[in-house]
């Protein structure tokens, strides 16, 4: 996530407190940076992404892949947050162990099975 700002920006001073609380509590899965476009090395970053007012929030993929997402919605710390999670690939299951691990475990491996057709010697052995 990249906030282009101003330092004279009133609405820029408003988003530094929350925009700085998200960063935190998504460290370090989700970096969150600022360029200031009133700075000279910076106005042709600012200039090359088309920020015409402040602040623009973007969203940049890792490793360069795909293009920057603007971010249009609230500047509280809760919205940034669900924005930039969103962002994010649900590449990973959550495992919820209530009953121990045990039980959890053989559920999920249920899953798994299901999921690629594995058969029980398969997947547990004999």
């Amino acid at each position: 996530m990249v906030a282009f700002v101003a330092p004279w920006c009133g609405h820029c001073k408003n988003l530094a407190p929350e925009y700085t609380a998200a960063a935190r509590s998504l460290s370090p899965l989700i970096p969150f940076y600022s360029v200031d476009c009133d700075a000279a090395p910076n106005k042709p970053l600012c200039a090359e992404y088309q920020v015409k007012g402040f602040p623009t929030i973007k969203a940049f993929p890792r490793a360069g892949k795909g293009a920057a997402r603007d971010y249009n919605g609230e500047r509280k710390r809760g919205a940034l947050v669900e924005f930039a999670k969103g962002l994010v690939p649900d590449r990973v299951k959550k495992l919820r162990v209530d009953d121990g691990v045990e039980g959890v475990l053989k559920k999920f491996l249920t899953e798994v099975r299901f999921d690629r057709g594995l058969t029980n010697e398969r997947l547990m052995g004999p």
